[in-house]
């Protein structure tokens, strides 16, 4: 009996993990073929989408969902892995007790914040679909370009310019048959945005034609996690921008209410958005609390460790820091980013763009 009791834990534990890796079982993932029309294909389509270079979005979204795990296991290890250490250092500012290893009594408070929002995502992605049919779009096309007011019930053109009716200010907008809805006059995907989320009644990821058209994209960090292939000693870590990590960042937003922080940077008192590994590095030294609320300051984490053969601390491949010992600081000199743009009702993950030679 005891032996059956056993298996049947294993057997509801391994279908709980395949349960949270289905990403069918938690999106809509917009399936449509053939040209885009009112009545079939409504655009955002994920069909065929980049097949050449190995994108399938339920092995994205298992290796999202897998990267958000491992970082949340790293903070387990935090008395005992100085590299762990010295990444949340890096990432989310959260000081060391150098005498017993372990974090600060100043920085307790943030580092459960950030646990808590791992594990938000993490078992969000144990549900099934509430019903809200959160979506997942592979362009902007679900998005149309209209001059026309369009009945919100029934998704109808009413035959009248949006220029004549009160209740618009612009001549355009962007009407989405999908969701019967307005959702502002401006292109959301730039040309260094990655992706983006909606939220409310039109609650979707949305990835932007960069993701799939970006020379250096990496659709899995899966080779260089096994060791399959390597990383040189000091590769710059935006090399490692991969779809699953851009999926966290989104997912971040959406499951545990993450923001895109800006920050004056004290470089040149300049306000920027917090992107890329380094900028992300300098908000948690310039505002540790507001790190602890920032997606992309999460994906980084999750990506350091993820790929843990490796010490990301001074956002540069090196040798892991020795189990025991103090946390080293990280130095954040090397500036070369591309300019990001940002919405208030919708999340970039605007990344910058990097060659590639490994």
């Amino acid at each position: 009996m005891k032996i059956v009791l056993i298996l049947l834990e294993i057997i509801g534990l391994l279908s709980n993990q395949a349960w949270s890796q289905d990403v069918y079982k938690r999106f809509h993932v917009e399936q449509g073929s053939g040209p885009i029309t009112r009545t079939g294909n409504l655009g955002g389509s994920c069909d065929g989408v980049d097949v050449e270079k190995g994108f399938d979005i339920a092995k994205v979204y298992r290796e999202a969902i897998d990267m958000a795990s491992v970082a949340l296991k790293a903070l387990d290890n935090y008395d005992s892995d100085a590299t762990v250490r010295s990444n949340l250092f890096t990432w989310f500012g959260i000081e060391e007790n150098v005498a017993t290893h372990t974090v600060a009594a100043s920085s307790v408070d943030r580092f459960n914040t950030v646990q808590e929002n791992y594990a938000e995502l993490v078992e969000q992605s144990e549900q099934e679909d509430d019903g809200a049919e959160a979506r997942i779009f592979c362009s902007e096309k679900w998005r149309w370009k209209t001059r026309w007011v369009y009945n919100e019930e029934t998704g109808e053109k009413t035959g009248q310019l949006l220029k004549v009716n009160p209740n618009f200010d612009s001549e355009w907008d962007y009407w989405s048959p999908r969701f019967k809805s307005y959702s502002g006059d401006r292109v959301m995907c730039g040309p260094t945005t990655f992706g983006f989320t909606s939220f409310e009644e039109r609650s979707s990821i949305t990835f932007c034609p960069l993701s799939f058209q970006w020379a250096s994209r990496k659709h899995s960090l899966s080779e260089w996690r096994s060791g399959e292939r390597t990383i040189p000693q000091g590769k710059n870590m935006q090399f490692m921008v991969s779809t699953p990590g851009i999926l966290l960042h989104e997912l971040m937003h959406m499951w545990s209410g993450a923001e895109d922080q800006s920050f004056i940077d004290p470089h040149d008192q300049k306000s920027k958005k917090a992107y890329g590994a380094v900028l992300t590095g300098e908000l948690a030294s310039v505002d540790p609390d507001k790190a602890a609320d920032n997606a992309d300051n999460f994906m980084w984490f999750a990506i350091a460790s993820y790929l843990s053969q490796y010490d990301w601390s001074r956002v540069v491949s090196a040798s892991r820091t020795r189990v025991a010992g103090t946390t080293s600081r990280s130095v954040f000199r090397k500036r070369t980013h591309r300019r990001h743009n940002s919405h208030h009702s919708h999340h970039f993950a605007n990344i910058e763009a990097w060659g590639d030679d490994m």
